[in-house]
């Protein structure tokens, strides 16, 4: 049958917004922690390894080397790699000579990390003990907390304002198609002019799958549409779902139901597939 459609997507209302640089301004500066970079340290250590079930003895001759060491690599501290290598007991590293590459707050153990972020580039710090023994650390580079411009996001901050708005404008819009579509049931247009649609018509009849094809490949669209209750009574279908953010209505105009082609409008086309052989 014949179906004029509406239809309302979130898309729609994004593409009318337009953004106040007050509130991308105003938006940037909520959220500072959105825009920066957090400040990273890269450091080396040695590990004396100190087991849990350690005997006190054990635990005050592994500080005693601990601190042994520190004495050593503060006197010269080019050899803290070569001491590293030689002495740590973290095997990961210790071949790296004591590197451990570059980090941000919540990467290490607390007591380590604070060491570290209490330090200046070329400091030696340590022993610190952590659960897994003693470090001696060395700072090798501190990376400052860097913080992008707005110039750089604003392009950004207006996307998602534009998207905010377009999503709470698209819930608003939705709630009155479902409405009108219902309560003005025998027409379309009083939703399209209500919230400025264009109702497409058909220009020729079409079939379900046709009507799936229009409806976003929706099959409950064209389920709604064929349904005896549409096509007896000819109403709107109810406000479906074809894509996420996407809405559709339709309604049937006229309605022909499927009959054989009469045998005169099929006959040439029977004989062409008899005589290829296609039958």
């Amino acid at each position: 049958g014949y179906s004029p459609a509406g239809a309302i997507a979130r898309g729609s209302f994004a593409a009318k917004i337009a953004v106040d640089p007050a509130d991308v301004r105003k938006q940037y500066e909520a959220n500072q922690a959105s825009y920066t970079t957090p400040e990273e340290r890269s450091a080396s250590h040695i590990l004396i390894a100190v087991r849990p079930d350690a005997s006190e003895a054990d635990k005050a001759a592994a500080k005693q080397k601990a601190e042994a060491i520190a004495a050593q690599v503060r006197a010269n501290p080019a050899s803290f790699a070569e001491v590293a290598k030689a002495q740590s007991q973290d095997p990961g590293s210790a071949r790296e000579g004591g590197a451990l590459g570059s980090f941000g707050r919540g990467s290490m153990v607390k007591p380590f990390e604070d060491a570290v972020f209490a330090a200046k580039a070329g400091d030696i710090v340590g022993p610190v003990q952590t659960d897994f023994g003693w470090h001696v650390i060395r700072v090798t580079g501190v990376k400052p907390a860097t913080q992008r411009p707005l110039e750089e996001v604003k392009g950004q901050i207006e996307a998602e304002l534009k998207r905010a708005r377009a999503q709470e404008k698209f819930l608003a819009a939705a709630d009155q198609f479902q409405n009108l579509v219902y309560e003005q049931a025998d027409s379309l247009a009083g939703v399209a002019k209500a919230l400025d649609l264009a109702v497409q018509t058909t220009p020729a009849p079409v079939t379900r799958a046709q009507a799936q094809q229009i409806g976003s490949n929706s099959a409950k669209f064209a389920e709604a549409l064929f349904s005896p209750a549409s096509l007896q009574a000819k109403r709107n279908t109810e406000a479906i779902e074809v894509a996420p953010n996407t809405l559709i209505a339709g309604r049937i105009l006229e309605y022909k139901p499927s009959a054989p082609r009469p045998f005169d409008d099929v006959k040439a086309e029977i004989r062409r597939q008899l005589e290829s052989g296609e039958g």
